[in-house]
């Protein structure tokens, strides 16, 4: 009963764990780069809005047109005009500027995910392959802080351009059965989204993988060149390069394919097939008076952006999965013990409100491998870090209180680096232990 508790607690701390570096991850992603996010927000409402806006004056226009009525033509035609600027002028300025900050604050944002590895634990660091390390700062941060760009601004789009859509069908005078029709033919891409989104997502993943690994072969080979050479086995070394290929080629690829194939075809009959079916149903509605040419002709025109707004929504969906994905190989970044001490773990150095401990080594032996003489040997030491203790300076004590700094200094080749390195848990001592002032051994 006592080991299946003990399991339990073991599982809910990780998983708390595990959610706590998701957040980090994403709030780091986020503190860097919410001006790029605020600007492509902006962008994106104008895409989506502004021909909305344009649609609606021309119906307006055309209606006033076959009614001979110049005064609503006047004032229409200058609503028009305004959109006409914004969707030539103001927005490709704004998309320039969200491209300026994302090239600027992507490079801050990659650096950042590359400090932390540098911060790496060492043998934590050793256990990442060159060719990841490359692939994840290089592609991951970039695609991630994609992702959770439209993560975090899309919902707020969406919301912004239903409210502008639904003050045009109302104000405009749409009946409500040729809305639904609308509705209902845009939103086809979605249900494929729908279907095919968990799909999607695991084939991403397959295929980050795949590349990764074979880069990271790739790498091997290039340092071995004169190995391979020396020894005749290049030709064995780029079969297994080539049987990799086939293997993903048979399984992986083989889908996506044939994934892509269908979403094309799909798209192309979507293309003609939605603007055939609102035209169609819409002379239905005008043959029976129930609305105008101009109505129908202002549904003819947002069609475009009702798409576009279907095909963003899919986006999000498929998106919000591989999201998940990337963030997950960011996460070997994150996996040092700072970060659990972050995440709520138990600190050496101690948060607020915690009590502090001291850093004891206890008959510490340890030998450089292949060395004869030892860099230590029974050594045993108190380094203080809790309020009120010794300070130390090999053999000399004095008092000393939080805040003070503590100094290690030496002859060199007399082992401080060493000392640091065991505290730190590089090196592992031969004999003895290092434990903190509650007696409790460090991992």
């Amino acid at each position: 009963m006592q080991v299946s508790l003990q399991y339990a607690l073991e599982e809910i701390w990780e998983i708390n764990m595990k959610s706590n570096i998701n957040k980090q991850i994403e709030y780091d992603c986020v503190y860097q780069m919410w001006p790029a996010f605020a600007l492509h927000f902006v962008q994106e409402v104008l895409s989506l809005t502004v021909p909305l806006l344009t649609s609606w004056m021309i119906g307006d226009m055309a209606d006033a047109l076959l009614r001979l009525d110049t005064s609503q033509i006047r004032s229409r035609f200058l609503i028009f005009l305004l959109a006409f600027f914004l969707d030539i002028l103001v927005q490709p300025l704004f998309r320039f500027w969200e491209n300026i900050v994302l090239t600027k604050r992507g490079f801050g944002y990659s650096k950042k995910i590359f400090c932390r590895y540098l911060y790496l634990p060492t043998k934590r660091a050793q256990e990442i392959d060159t060719a990841a390390l490359v692939e994840r700062i290089d592609t991951d941060t970039t695609g991630y802080y994609f992702l959770l760009m439209e993560k975090w601004t899309r919902p707020f789009t969406f919301f912004v351009y239903l409210a502008f859509l639904a003050v045009m069908l109302v104000k405009g005078s749409f009946p409500l059965l040729f809305i639904l029709v609308m509705l209902f033919l845009a939103a086809f891409p979605v249900f494929r989204a729908v279907i095919n989104g968990r799909k999607k997502a695991v084939l991403h993943r397959a295929r980050r993988d795949y590349v990764e690994e074979r880069e990271n072969m790739e790498y091997g080979m290039f340092g071995a060149r004169d190995f391979l050479n020396g020894f005749r086995i290049g030709g064995r070394y780029i079969r297994r390069l080539h049987l990799k290929f086939e293997k993903y080629a048979g399984a992986t690829a083989s889908i996506q394919d044939k994934m892509d194939a269908a979403d094309t075809m799909f798209s192309y009959l979507c293309s003609y097939g939605v603007p055939f079916g609102v035209i169609a149903a819409g002379a239905l509605f005008v043959l029976r008076g129930e609305m105008g040419i101009g109505v129908l002709l202002s549904g003819y025109l947002i069609m475009p952006t009702l798409t576009a707004f279907y095909e963003n929504f899919e986006e999000l969906l498929i998106h919000v999965r591989k999201e998940s994905v990337i963030r997950s190989r960011l996460s070997v970044f994150y996996g040092n013990r700072l970060e659990y001490l972050d995440a709520g773990g138990s600190s050496m150095k101690g948060g607020e409100g915690e009590k502090k401990e001291d850093i004891c080594l206890d008959n510490i032996d340890f030998t450089y491998p292949g060395a004869k003489k030892p860099v230590f040997e029974k050594l045993s030491l108190r380094i203080p870090l809790s309020e009120e203790t010794s300070k130390m300076e090999m053999g000399k004590v004095g008092k000393c209180v939080t805040g003070d700094r503590i100094c290690i200094k030496g002859e060199n080749g007399s082992g401080k680096s060493t000392l640091l390195s065991l505290i730190a848990g590089i090196y592992t001592p031969d004999e003895g232990k290092i434990t903190g002032g509650d007696g409790k051994e460090f991992d």
